[in-house]
């Protein structure tokens, strides 16, 4: 009878070590898909924060590009310049997208002009003074866009990825006195700016 006993025992703990190897390999999968899953997001976080870093330089630029022209060509229209990326594919496709981005700035507008400071020349306005402290306020919004194809140019259906507006005031002196009576600032212009 003993040994009838043992070989019940036997079969019982037989059955649990089962149970218990498959609660184990339950629990493992169970880590191995959580962490699946966090760097799966984790990938996709750091790829959205490149795209948000990118078009924060792309505005950063864009408000460089303004000052530029206003300090090299006295041109203070605002403009848009469109900027070709790359081409690229998403894993497991083979339909080509394009990346670029697109930065709209604002009419660089003078808000205050003052005598310079550093100026040594100003303090004698008789012999050839003249200069200026200029403060600029210029707006540059950047956007990511993607869209279907390979073209150099985005299209009318691209969509929007990320995009940033920065608003600059930059002060220069010396300068000279620009003709800000010629200054062709309407009001949608000045709408742009924001501070």
């Amino acid at each position: 009878m003993s040994s009838r006993r043992s070989h019940t025992h036997s079969r019982r703990e037989a059955g649990s070590a089962y149970l218990i190897a498959l609660l184990v390999l339950l629990i493992l999968t169970g880590m191995g898909l959580s962490l699946a899953t966090v760097t799966q997001l984790e990938m996709e976080v750091g790829s959205a924060e490149k795209s948000i870093t990118r078009t924060f330089y792309g505005a950063d630029s864009g408000s460089a590009v303004a000052l530029s022209q206003a300090l090299v060509t006295g041109l203070y229209e605002g403009r848009q310049i469109d900027l070709f990326s790359e081409n690229f594919t998403n894993r497991g496709s083979s339909v080509v997208n394009a990346r670029g981005y697109r930065i709209d700035v604002s009419t660089t507008v003078p808000i205050l002009r003052e005598a310079c400071n550093l100026c040594g020349t100003n303090e004698n306005p008789g012999e050839g003074g003249g200069f200026y402290r200029i403060n600029h306020a210029v707006t540059a919004t950047a956007t990511e866009l993607t869209w279907l194809g390979n073209d150099k140019r985005p299209a009318a259906d691209a969509s929007i990825q990320a995009q940033k507006t920065i608003s600059t005031m930059i002060d220069v002196e010396p300068w000279f006195a620009p003709p800000v009576e010629s200054i062709p600032i309407a009001e949608p212009d000045l709408a742009k700016i924001k501070f």
